[in-house]
């Protein structure tokens, strides 16, 4: 009987087990639980992860002011070489800002080994989230094309004189990426390297208001660079993809949320998401990966704009108790562009500290 085994037979008490050993265990740990769920599941097996994943939205309210997290990873026919590779970035310090992730890892898109040669397109790259993810796989031996637009040149010029300076490659490529002379001028600096292994859809604005007091052209601005951008910039790029590329593209919480103020930017963050799916499903025949990161209140000059008593609501808001670091969504990107994520692909990964909004 499936839910008297659930209930009270050996499935259930391993999830009570899995719960209470975690509470009892020392700050900063890291739980990732793993449940089979093939694409012709079982009915105990779909209600096993189902009921795993309901015990892991609250454990990770109850583990969070510890400053410990938990995941779930659902297999679907993933090489256990690939699920290892994705638990080891969970149990990681690379993790700290991540918490109640729930992945389906599939069979591997694209070869587990990386090329001798690897060059990343980063948008939006010129300080921010967008400079920390460059320096990041900079550092990690890529060669970082920086976007941004012609005006961040002095901004552009110091993320890469640090990358530099630590001993990676990177150029600034200045284009405005939300227009069509743009995403061909960023086509030109790809097509001088002959390949491109990872993107990194990042550029971003805001312009926010209240939908009655909101322009058309507040409106059309945010959408235009939030979203259309990426468009026009995969597209223009996408001849250069290798086999076995990663794309990850900047959405956010309130593009599954929505907040007060925020309609054009939710929209544009929104549609962000639905894009990243249709690009997985096309792309995944060709060995590339396509998903998407949420971040929620992460700390960065954008976000010093806004009034005191909201950031330290939003830090209240997460079961971690603290804001993220622009350092957290560059190690979450630099994991999905990264043959490692071979077996994550299609999905929504929140870097947002266990942020209640659309929990």
């Amino acid at each position: 009987d499936l839910a008297a085994d659930l209930v009270g037979g050996d499935a259930g008490s391993a999830l009570l087990g899995i719960a209470q050993a975690s509470a009892l265990a020392p700050r900063h740990s890291r739980l990732v639980a793993i449940v089979d769920e093939p694409a012709a599941a079982t009915a105990h097996q779909t209600m096993l992860a189902a009921a795993t994943a309901g015990l892991l939205r609250s454990l990770h309210k109850e583990l969070g002011p510890a400053a410990s997290t938990c995941h779930l990873l659902r297999l679907a026919g993933a090489d256990p070489l690939a699920v290892a590779d994705v638990a080891g970035l969970l149990l990681s310090p690379a993790s700290a800002f991540l918490t109640a992730l729930d992945l389906r890892l599939t069979a591997d898109i694209g070869p587990r080994v990386e090329a001798d040669e690897r060059v990343a397109l980063v948008t939006g790259a010129a300080r921010g989230i967008g400079a920390a993810i460059a320096r990041r796989l900079a550092a990690s031996g890529w060669r970082v094309l920086v976007n941004d637009v012609a005006q961040a040149r002095a901004t552009a010029e110091a993320t890469l004189q640090g990358i530099t300076a630590a001993g990676g490659r990177g150029e600034f490529v200045p284009a405005d990426c939300s227009a069509a002379a743009g995403a061909e001028a960023i086509a030109s600096a790809v097509r001088a390297h002959g390949r491109l292994d990872a993107v990194v859809h990042n550029a971003g604005i805001t312009r926010d208001r209240t939908v009655r007091r909101m322009t058309a052209e507040q409106w059309h601005q945010v959408l235009g660079v939030n979203l259309h951008a990426m468009e026009r910039v995969q597209t223009a790029v996408d001849p250069y993809l290798r086999a076995g590329a990663g794309i990850a593209m900047l959405s956010s919480v309130m593009g599954i949320a929505g907040n007060f103020g925020q309609c054009n930017y939710t929209a544009s963050k929104a549609g962000v998401l639905a894009l990243m799916r249709l690009w997985s499903d096309r792309l995944a025949p060709r060995g590339v990966r396509c998903n998407a990161i949420a971040p929620g209140f992460i700390v960065t000059d954008m976000t010093a704009k806004v009034p005191l008593f909201n950031r330290e609501m939003a830090k209240q808001l997460t079961a971690l108790l603290q804001p993220g670091l622009p350092e957290d969504v560059a190690e979450l990107a630099a994991f999905l562009v990264h043959p490692a994520s071979r077996a994550v692909t299609g999905q929504t990964l929140r870097c947002d500290g266990g942020m209640a909004f659309g929990a």
